[in-house]
């Protein structure tokens, strides 16, 4: 008996549902500087030691981000041996170098819900999203008719169409739009509202 229950409630509260969505594209891309990245180069020279010697080491640093350098050279010793040394020599400021990346903004993403529903029963959201900010203005137009809300229940006869389009728009103004026909269909499931 509770297996019957259950799957009566399941009928009841599901139904054909489906969506489907357009926008998102990037628009407005530009190249824009995000930072200012300090490059270092040019002659650079420090003191290396090993067994109470001392070595002055020094090399050309070509163009780096980094203000540090480690140097490492052979060098011969009184004995005949050869050891390698090595010191961090601070590299001289040269410029400072763009940092630059291309940036866009988004259009939103504009998607309409339908819910079918036996007995002639169609329901239809309207839903928006926005990659990069927030949605500010959704509408939701049924047949060429803009709804005063955005979501409606449209009943009609099996195989009724109705022209659906939603309009998103975005808080930088953007918008993106979707339109399908939406056929009732008799999908023999209860509606639960």
């Amino acid at each position: 008996m509770k297996l019957k229950k259950y799957l009566f409630s399941s009928l009841v509260f599901s139904a054909f549902s489906m969506s489907a969505m357009a926008g998102g594209e990037p628009v407005n891309c530009r190249t824009e500087i995000i930072e200012q990245l300090p490059i270092y180069s040019g002659q650079a020279s420090c003191i290396a030691s090993h067994n109470n010697f001392l070595f002055t080491l020094s090399a050309y640093v070509p163009p780096q981000s980094s203000p540090r350098f480690k140097i490492t050279r052979l060098v011969e010793l009184y004995s005949g041996s050869v050891i390698e040394v090595s010191c961090v020599a601070s590299v001289p400021f040269s410029h400072y170098q763009p940092v630059s990346r291309e940036v866009c903004d988004y259009r939103p993403s504009a998607k309409i819900e339908v819910d079918q529903f036996s007995y002639g029963e169609v329901y239809i959201k309207a839903l928006g999203y926005d990659s990069d900010g927030t949605i500010v203005k959704k509408q939701l137009f049924i047949d060429g008719e803009l709804q005063n809300r955005t979501s409606v229940m449209l009943r009609g006869a099996i195989g009724q169409s109705y022209l659906v389009k939603v309009i998103v728009t975005d808080d930088d103004g953007y918008e993106s739009t979707k339109t399908q026909y939406v056929t009732i269909e008799n999908t023999g499931v209860i509606n639960p509202f």
